[in-house]
């Protein structure tokens, strides 16, 4: 009997592996594992910087896998993706930039301080802005609050650390070297989505051997929104 591929799944921030528990459940033909980031469900964001953590994946990684990584856990999976191609079989991005311009990156950072005084002082009314946001316009009413509900079990100070962590401010901006991924890669984005979605047709036009998908009726949590497409599309990929 044939060994089953392993499947590698890196959720997005304030995420945790349970995101993942429809897809995983719904592919009983591959080992499925979904990490915990640091800075998320109690695990300590230990690392300096971006490099260490890609270090320390690489070193936990004793298989080639298929590689989904959605938002926060896209951009480290394109990250990990070009500095250790022979660990990826394939890659899905769900709603991840690869990057931005060094020009952008204190814009970034003012942000982001912005961002963390708010989780600081007001945990819950910071999620409800949070999931007012453009990129989840469209987003079902329940599903939101059930992400709400479920996003207050995080600790906001780690949430704070971890969002530094992998910020894309401190990551190289990988948009030209995207040609340089070899493995089948598929890019997925919600059509509701609009900065995404653009993104994914930037994409298109430049990288032709990245397949992309937009997907209609979706956000940016393409995942949780849309798990049968997704399921379906990843099962016919990874083939």
């Amino acid at each position: 009997m044939a060994e089953k591929e392993t499947i590698l799944f890196i959720h997005g921030f304030m995420g945790s592996m349970d995101d993942w528990s429809e897809i995983v459940q719904s592919l009983p033909d591959y080992n499925c594992l979904a990490i915990e980031l640091p800075g998320h469900s109690g695990q300590l964001p230990a690392f300096e910087t971006l490099e260490h953590y890609l270090i320390h994946l690489n070193e936990i990684l004793d298989v080639t896998v298929h590689m989904v990584g959605y938002s926060m856990g896209g951009r480290i999976a394109m990250q990990f993706a070009l500095r250790y191609p022979d660990k990826i079989k394939s890659l899905c991005i769900i709603s991840a930039s690869p990057g931005i311009e060094p020009a952008e990156a204190q814009s970034r950072l003012e942000l982001e301080a912005k961002w963390a005084i708010q989780m600081g002082d007001d945990f819950e009314g910071f999620l409800e802005r949070w999931y007012e946001m453009p990129i989840f316009c469209g987003l079902d009413e329940k599903l939101k609050s059930a992400l709400i509900k479920k996003r207050l079990k995080q600790q906001p100070l780690q949430l704070i650390r971890a969002m530094d962590l992998f910020s894309p401010a401190h990551a190289e901006n990988i948009w030209p070297q995207l040609g340089k991924i070899n493995s089948p890669f598929l890019y997925l984005a919600g059509e509701l989505d609009e900065k995404y979605a653009t993104m994914a047709k930037a994409i298109r036009g430049n990288y032709t051997r990245i397949s992309v998908s937009i997907i209609d009726d979706c956000s940016h949590a393409v995942h949780l929104e849309k798990p049968n497409f997704l399921i379906k599309k990843l099962t016919n990929f990874m083939a």
